[in-house]
C-alpha cells in the first residue's frame, strides 16, 4: 500500500463549510417565499434559487446540486410537509433544471455573456421541464397521494 493519499475526488473542508453556509442561507430565504394570488396554494415565488445559483457560479454544478438538497431536507426537516413530499420534491427538480444548465454553461467560459447565456438556457429548461412535470407527474402524484391518505385516515377514524 502507498502512503499517498489521493484528495482531487473529494471536497476539501472549506467547500463543505461553503455549500453548508449557502444552503443553510437559502433555506432562510425560502421562508420568505411570497404567494401567487391566481394560482393555488401551494404555487409560491421564492428568491431562494439565486443563492444556489450563487453558489453553483462560485464552487460548481455539483455544489449546486449540494446546496438545493441541503435547503430542500432543512425545508423538511424544520418547516414539515403538507404535500405528502411531492411539493418538495418538484422543487428540488424544477430548481435544478434551472440552476444546472445555467452553471454548466458558465463553468465552460466564466464570462458575463456565458452568464447570462446560462440564465436563458435555464429559464427555458426550467419553464419546459417545469410545465411537463408539473402536468405528468408531479399533480398526478399529488392527487393521488392524498386521495390515498384521504381514505386512510377516514379508515383510521371508523
Amino acid at each position: 500500500m502507498s502512503a499517498y493519499v489521493s484528495t482531487k475526488s473529494r471536497m476539501s473542508v472549506q467547500t463543505i463549510a461553503k455549500i453548508s453556509i449557502l444552503g443553510a442561507l437559502a433555506f432562510l430565504v425560502m421562508m420568505f417565499e411570497i404567494p401567487l394570488p391566481f394560482a393555488p396554494d401551494f404555487y409560491k415565488l421564492g428568491f431562494d434559487e439565486v443563492i444556489v445559483l450563487i453558489g453553483g457560479f462560485a464552487l460548481g454544478p455539483w455544489a449546486a446540486v449540494c446546496i438545493e438538497a441541503l435547503k430542500i431536507a432543512l425545508n423538511l426537516l424544520i418547516g414539515g410537509t403538507i404535500t405528502m413530499g411531492v411539493g418538495e420534491l418538484t422543487n428540488f427538480l424544477i430548481g435544478l433544471s434551472f440552476v444546472l444548465p445555467a452553471t454548466i454553461i458558465y463553468q465552460r467560459d466564466k464570462t458575463r455573456k456565458h452568464a447570462l447565456f446560462g440564465l436563458i438556457a435555464g429559464t427555458i429548461c426550467m419553464t419546459i421541464l417545469g410545465g411537463l412535470l408539473n402536468y405528468f407527474v408531479m399533480l398526478p402524484a399529488y392527487s393521488y397521494f392524498t386521495c390515498h391518505w384521504i381514505a386512510l385516515s377516514n379508515l383510521a377514524m371508523q
